[in-house]
């Protein structure tokens, strides 16, 4: 293994160019090759807003089922003003961003990997999820892009819990605690619908998707973070939220990109916090 490791390491540069290559050839293909493009992304443009969660009632292969938190669709909502072509270059644009934000130098060889760029392809948040999971660790308030979306996939807030720091822990709460509270008036039948939509998904697994259920990846997770914020190896907050996912799909292993930055830098144990930015990767 200490030389498999070695060589890694010797031959990186080599080894990213090669990757960088390939994702750089296999992005543009997907970019000029729209057919089949954006199938996830879809269904954050079209829902409709009279009854958002109509289509993701006991059926997680539904193609055009929304499934976030109300105020994320108050959010998507004026994009519905647009083409959904405008939506979709828009939305790739910022999967995209945020995967150079957290993978920087390897972001063209992370699009090399299958999942990465099915990710980019379909149009799902994972990649944005692995940048607010990044973000959260000085501004714990991206945690309610999380726990707003993908409701298990927040089990990852508990590094603050087991690590005892309070005051992050309640930045994270309240931020979920205050964009509720400010949306709800705006849509109050839309909470009630959600929380019956997410009773009506428990338990059950897509066509394509990974035989494991949460209900026995949840505590594994669990255990995985705890025993991550006792040691600070803060890349395993990723990987437990990335276990807690309520279905994992091929796609979803993009969010393990977190791993590019946090695999890198451990935790300061004397602040809590790191640096804004990942550390860089060479």
């Amino acid at each position: 293994m200490r030389g498999l490791a070695a060589l890694a390491v010797r031959y990186r540069s080599p080894i990213r160019l090669g990757l960088s290559v390939i994702g750089a050839v296999a992005l543009a293909w997907i970019l000029v090759h729209p057919e089949g493009r954006g199938t996830d992304a879809y269904s954050y443009w079209s829902f409709d807003p009279a009854d958002p969660y109509r289509d993701a009632f006991s059926n997680v292969d539904a193609a055009v089922a929304f499934r976030y938190a109300p105020p994320v669709a108050l959010a998507l909502l004026p994009f519905q003003l647009v083409s959904f072509a405008t939506f979709l270059w828009t939305w790739t644009a910022l999967a995209i961003a945020a995967l150079g934000w957290v993978c920087r130098g390897w972001t063209l060889a992370t699009l090399a990997l299958y999942p990465v760029l099915l990710e980019v392809s379909v149009g799902n948040i994972h990649i944005l999820l692995a940048a607010a999971i990044v973000l959260g660790f000085r501004f714990p308030e991206s945690w309610a892009l999380v726990i707003l979306t993908k409701v298990t996939t927040g089990v990852g807030i508990c590094w603050f819990a087991f690590r005892a720091e309070w005051r992050l822990l309640a930045r994270a709460l309240a931020a979920v605690a205050v964009v509720a509270a400010v949306t709800y008036p705006f849509a109050p039948g839309w909470w009630a619908d959600w929380i019956r939509m997410l009773q009506s998904n428990v338990g059950l697994s897509g066509s394509t998707s990974v035989a494991v259920p949460l209900a026995l990846r949840f505590p594994v997770a669990v255990v995985i973070v705890a025993w991550g914020a006792r040691t600070d190896r803060r890349w395993t907050v990723p990987v437990a939220s990335f276990l807690a996912l309520p279905t994992i799909w091929p796609q979803s292993f993009a969010m393990l990109v977190a791993l590019v930055p946090l695999a890198a830098r451990p935790a300061k144990a004397a602040a809590g916090v790191p640096n804004l930015t990942p550390a860089p990767v060479d």
